[in-house]
């Protein structure tokens, strides 16, 4: 599988490889499917505690669920900063360098503001 640089379609491609549909994935999550279209569509994000769920449920495989880890390792990350969730959410659909670069950038500002 090529690899994605964004959340929502790396679980959309997972999904359908694995020929199942949205209301398939929501009825094994017991949750909506509208909330499955939302965690593809990146308008919203996966809760840390259903993460291992999720992935069983999209059936990834080991590489998968490196990568899963990954995209929800960096999305923790922003929100770790000051409303940088808000802000740079959008990161996540960057190539992993660049979005570190761009992290770097912006605490270095914030930083020199402070001061």
């Amino acid at each position: 599988m090529e690899k994605d640089t964004n959340l929502g379609a790396f679980l959309k491609a997972i999904r359908e490889r694995n020929q199942k549909s949205q209301k398939q994935i929501a009825k094994e999550l017991k949750c909506s499917q509208p909330l499955v279209s939302h965690w593809e569509g990146g308008r919203k994000k996966i809760p840390f505690g259903r993460i291992n769920e999720v992935a069983k449920v999209y059936g990834m495989t080991d590489d998968e669920k490196k990568r899963l880890a990954e995209f929800m390792s960096y999305v923790r990350l922003v929100e770790s900063e000051p409303s940088g969730y808000q802000a740079f959410y959008g990161l996540i659909s960057l190539p992993k360098e660049i979005r570190e670069k761009v992290i770097r950038a912006v605490r270095a500002y914030a930083s020199a503001e402070e001061e």
